[in-house]
């Protein structure tokens, strides 16, 4: 896709674009940095764009944990409010 003066515009990320980000998450600060730089330079994209990404895929995380644990939370009330039945 081209914007009005002809430069290309990437739209959606590819699964192992979203994979080279995953990967330097494991990484300390300064080296995820780094790597983000270098995941920016391979894909065509902006710093801000992988580092906003990132900031995603973590919120994406944190909403599936308290899911996660919003459900376990549920599952042990009526667990307990069945043997108080019981």
């Amino acid at each position: 896709m081209k914007d009005r003066f002809g430069r290309s515009i990437q739209v959606g990320w590819p699964e192992h674009h979203i994979l080279w980000i995953e990967a330097a998450m494991t990484l300390p600060r300064a080296e995820r940095n780094v790597a983000f730089n270098d995941i920016a330079e391979m894909t065509g994209r902006g710093y801000a764009s992988v580092y906003y990404k990132y900031r995603d895929i973590l919120r994406e995380r944190e909403a599936a944990k308290r899911r996660s644990d919003l459900a376990a939370q549920s599952r042990a009330h009526q667990e307990a409010a069945a043997s108080v039945r019981a």
